[in-house]
């Protein structure tokens, strides 16, 4: 990890000591450790945080903060590091909407498949 590499990661969330966020990041990185046949590097790391804000911004992001509980909040680099909490998979769920949207996706075959279905 370089610091351009470090800029890069402090960028996505600015909140707390830029040192002791870079100590614990050099530590975790240092351990080389092993996870589902990845070794928990700066990439997996950096990797993990982005999706992890970009879930909590799809799941949290438009509500106001007093509607957000402690448990909620979004994590800074540091506590996101020092909680394990890059062990956790962080998909986005689809949107009612997205299955509806999907059916201008298909091929005219999938989409008369698709309608005779739903006018059954």
């Amino acid at each position: 990890m370089n610091e351009i590499d470090f800029q890069g990661l402090w960028s996505l969330n600015k909140v707390g000591n830029i040192e002791h966020t870079r100590n614990i990041l050099e530590y975790q990185i240092n351990k080389n450790e092993i996870w589902e046949d990845e070794l928990i590097d700066f990439n997996y790391i950096f990797t993990k945080y982005k999706k992890y804000k970009r879930w909590w911004t799809t799941k949290y992001g438009n509500r106001d903060e007093k509607y957000i509980g402690k448990d909620n909040e979004l994590k800074t680099i540091y506590d996101f590091i020092k909680s394990n909490m890059f062990y956790n998979e962080y998909e986005i769920d689809k949107n009612n909407a997205d299955y509806y949207l999907g059916i201008f996706f298909v091929n005219k075959n999938e989409l008369d498949k698709e309608l005779s279905e739903f006018n059954k």
